[in-house]
């Protein structure tokens, strides 16, 4: 079981980049990913409902604009990261190699990312 693999065909040659899943996604990983989005400036949860309730109270995040510049990256908590990890994984078992990505681009570039 190799994981997610991205795949580029592009004039004729293609390039495989297999990307081991649960190497990606351990433990180790995912607390370096949590510890990334602190350090450079992502708010907490309770940044994020303080500053909706001052933007648009009862709106949706993404509308009330209180993300800010984390964007939904603000929501990615150590244990969110955990939980993604968890369903990604959960997700290959039941699915095996499904398609992500498929796309074509006008100059005949083809991207696919399988899980």
């Amino acid at each position: 079981m190799c994981g997610m693999r991205i795949s580029i065909v592009e004039n004729g040659r293609r390039i495989v980049i297999p990307l081991p899943t649960r190497l990606l996604l351990n433990s180790v990983s995912l607390r370096l990913i949590a510890l990334g989005l602190r350090k450079y400036g992502i708010q907490s949860r309770r940044q994020v409902t303080e500053e909706r309730e001052q933007h648009n109270p009862g709106k949706p995040l993404w509308i009330s604009g209180a993300l800010g510049e984390g964007g939904w990256l603000s929501l990615m908590t150590e244990e969110n990261l955990r939980a993604l990890a968890e369903e990604i994984l959960r997700a290959k078992r039941i699915f095996g190699n499904l398609v992500l990505v498929d796309v074509v681009s006008s100059d005949g570039t083809m991207v696919k990312i399988t899980l």
